[in-house]
């Protein structure tokens, strides 16, 4: 029997993210979000760490999660075990019934599904959704394929965060990445969130000692996998190679603990127009494995 309640204990954190395991581990299905996706959300994107105590979920007799369901301003985020991909009915049922209490104006359900997800997409028309042209590129990198050499300028240099004054900068460029934080949130972040470790963290100095980029990579060594997130580079420093050198050397970091391949992700651009952060990738040999596209519905 399929039962349903509200997040209420720090064990479910790491449940929630041992399903993302498991959905990859058995189908290769789905890393996104993966594990270090849910500590971002939580600790840098949330306002509050207890954000997460929103979140829903679906769990069976024994105790194990099925399914959860945690929602944003935008949009509601869930992961579905990859042999109940049918609870993402009762998602959907429950997240409309959430984005109407106190609502008194039109209100929009959106939810992001990949377009290789075809029961997703299925089961979102069924429910009235449609497909927008808004979404997230999605690409995967093989660490056994050879990695770009770093290439930077004279006077630069790549290391990871290690002093309070470049904790503090590191976190002022954050808003690159698209989340302005402070240098308490950040060093909340840097000593809760299960899947981080300070030598992924890397930043490229400049040799005035400002920060011209950094790139934070995670690693889960339960299924041998990085991801990037997130990844800038300061606008003084565009141009120079900074982008292709930071993340080669977060894949040869990555690669000596053992990692297979790394994720990357980012929003797209419905345009002619080249992305400048997919050419990034490009560069330095990711390759798109899906794009992860939102579908709204109006429910008011």
């Amino acid at each position: 029997m399929i039962r349903v309640r509200s997040f209420n204990h720090e064990d479910d954190f790491l449940r929630m993210q041992n399903l993302i395991r498991e959905n990859y581990t058995n189908s290769n299905w789905q890393m996104y979000p993966s594990p270090s996706d849910l500590d971002y959300w939580r600790y840098i994107y949330d306002e509050s760490p207890d954000g997460v105590h929103g979140a829903r979920l679906w769990y069976d007799d024994n105790g194990r999660i099925l399914a959860f369901a945690w929602m944003n301003e935008g949009a509601v985020d869930f992961v579905c075990h990859y042999q109940y991909k049918e609870l993402q009915n009762d998602i959907i049922e429950w997240s409309e019934e959430e984005r109407l209490k106190n609502a008194n104006e039109k209100i929009v359900n959106c939810l992001y599904i990949f377009d290789c997800d075809k029961e997703g997409e299925f089961i979102a028309e069924s429910k009235g959704y449609r497909k927008s042209k808004i979404f997230n590129y999605y690409g995967k990198r093989d660490l056994q394929e050879p990695i770009p050499k770093a290439q930077l300028p004279f006077g630069y240099t790549i290391k990871s965060i290690e002093t309070e004054e470049e904790i503090q900068k590191r976190a002022e460029l954050n808003k690159l990445a698209g989340n302005e934080i402070t240098a308490d949130k950040y060093k909340y972040f840097m000593k809760h969130a299960l899947n981080y470790r300070q030598e992924l963290d890397l930043i490229a100095v400049a040799p005035n000692g400002d920060i011209a980029g950094f790139c934070t990579a995670w690693y889960d060594s339960i299924c041998k996998v990085g991801m990037f997130e997130p990844y800038a580079v300061h606008f003084d420093h565009l141009r120079k190679g900074i982008g292709r050198s930071l993340l080669p050397e977060g894949m040869s970091r990555l690669l000596m603990l053992g990692c297979s391949a790394v994720y990357v992700t980012h929003a797209g651009l419905d345009s002619d127009e080249m992305d400048p952060a997919l050419a990034l990738n490009e560069s330095v040999g990711f390759r798109k494995v899906a794009n992860n596209y939102m579908w709204f519905k109006q429910i008011r």
